[in-house]
C-alpha cells in the first residue's frame, strides 16, 4: 500500500515539471521567432529591446524548468520532499531591503570632508 502522501507530492512536482516544461517551450519558440523577425540579424533598436527581453524570458523559463526537473527526479530517485515553491523561488529568498540607520548621536559627515 503507498503513502496517500507520497503520491499527492509526486502529483504535485510532476504537474510543476510539465507547466514549467510548456512555459519554458513557449518562451523558447518566442525566442526564435523574434529573431527570425530580423533577417540581417541586427535588429532596429525597438526589435533589440524585444530579443533582450524574449533572451531573458527564455533564461528564467529555463531556470524555473530546470529547477522542477531537480526537484521532481530528487523526489523520485531519493525520496527527498522538497521545500514548498515559495522557499525555493530566488526572489522569495531575498526579503525587503533594509537600510542602515543612523544612531541619534551619530553626526552625519559628507563624504570627502
Amino acid at each position: 500500500m503507498s503513502d496517500p502522501r507520497h503520491e499527492e507530492i509526486g502529483r504535485e512536482l510532476r504537474d510543476e515539471l510539465r507547466r514549467t516544461q510548456r512555459e519554458y517551450t513557449s518562451a523558447n519558440e518566442n525566442f526564435d521567432a523574434i529573431v527570425r523577425e530580423t533577417p540581417s540579424g541586427l535588429p532596429h533598436p525597438d526589435g533589440a529591446l524585444r530579443v533582450q527581453q524574449a533572451g531573458k524570458d527564455r533564461r528564467q523559463t529555463l531556470d524555473q524548468y530546470t529547477r522542477a526537473l531537480k526537484r521532481y527526479t530528487d523526489f523520485i530517485l531519493h525520496g527527498a520532499v522538497p521545500p514548498p515553491i515559495e522557499q525555493t523561488s530566488p526572489f522569495a529568498a531575498r526579503g525587503p531591503r533594509l537600510e542602515r540607520q543612523r544612531h541619534p548621536r551619530e553626526k552625519f559627515t559628507p563624504q570627502g570632508s
